[in-house]
């Protein structure tokens, strides 16, 4: 055999192992799939990858029923050059020292050295908060033993947020109210009722706050008159504040006061300080405090 001859059967022989190395790898992965090998709750398993110098992104896996197709879908997991991870979503351009993983459009996951932050519409770049779409935005940030909960009006999109503390829960569990805000009840836990009869006829309104309209009856000047408001938002002991609502004419004409409180009921009562009989459906606004012994 010439030279010539040795080195065309020596190319054969690689030409012959290569084609044989391929064809295994595309009968391991055709087997795989035949065989649905088990990947947790999944039975098989087709995974799509792309590699670039900016970002990596992880295609979603999916079930494969006959022939492999090996075409990447659309991205579930992507992970950019800072390593934060968005799902179903490019994640925002949050600063380094914030870690974030990134949920839809709107809501993300970060934490730094001190707080977990979860964000509704906003993101971190190292100097600003930011919107994601233009719209208000929420936080919640949890460390140190405190919850702290922050807002922001709405800006444009991509626009620096003006981020305020609406309340915290303290390291001793108080709840303080920042901001600017205020502590009561909202739409929702409140109702009305209208007193029936006379003056003295209770009325039930089972919520924690409302508003009572008495009964027109007169009242003579310096007269005190009590009914019962029924409550199931009431228990023994709590704390019921009760005043004429602000706007009355005559209001200042009255003095309204709570008595006791027992499990579904206060005793309220409604005093003339005029000097002469009024016959008038007063107003009165109620709240429930609640009270803990133990």
């Amino acid at each position: 055999m010439t030279l010539s001859d040795r080195i065309r059967h020596r190319i054969r022989r690689i030409a012959l192992i290569a084609a044989a190395l391929a064809a295994a790898a595309l009968g391991v992965l055709n087997h795989a799939q035949a065989a649905r090998i088990p990947l947790g709750a999944l039975t098989t398993l087709n995974l799509s990858t792309h590699l670039d110098p900016m970002f990596v992104e992880l295609y979603e896996m999916r079930e494969l029923v006959s022939t492999p197709s090996y075409v990447a879908s659309t991205p579930r997991l992507t992970i950019n050059s800072s390593g934060n991870l968005g799902h179903r979503t490019t994640p925002s351009p949050w600063a380094s020292s914030l870690p974030a993983f990134d949920v839809g459009s709107l809501s993300g996951l970060a934490s730094d050295s001190s707080f977990v932050y979860l964000v509704g519409n906003g993101y971190y770049d190292g100097t600003n908060w930011r919107a994601k779409s233009t719209a208000a935005s929420s936080q919640i940030a949890l460390g140190s033993g405190t919850v702290q909960f922050y807002r922001a009006a709405s800006v444009a999109a991509g626009a620096a947020q003006t981020v305020v503390e609406s309340a915290r829960i303290d390291a001793s569990g108080n709840l303080l109210v920042t901001g600017g805000g205020t502590l009561g009840y909202g739409t929702g836990s409140g109702g009305t009722v209208t007193q029936a009869t006379s003056k003295s006829t209770a009325v039930t309104l089972n919520k924690p706050t409302g508003q009572v309209t008495l009964n027109a009856a007169a009242l003579a000047a310096g007269a005190t008159v009590g009914f019962q408001l029924n409550s199931t938002a009431i228990s023994a002991g709590d704390i019921v504040l009760v005043q004429t609502v602000s706007g009355m004419s005559n209001a200042q004409n009255y003095t309204v006061n709570v008595g006791n409180s027992i499990s579904g009921a206060a005793s309220i009562y409604l005093t003339n300080r005029s000097g002469g009989s009024l016959s008038e459906a007063i107003v009165l606004s109620f709240s429930v405090v609640k009270v803990a012994t133990s």
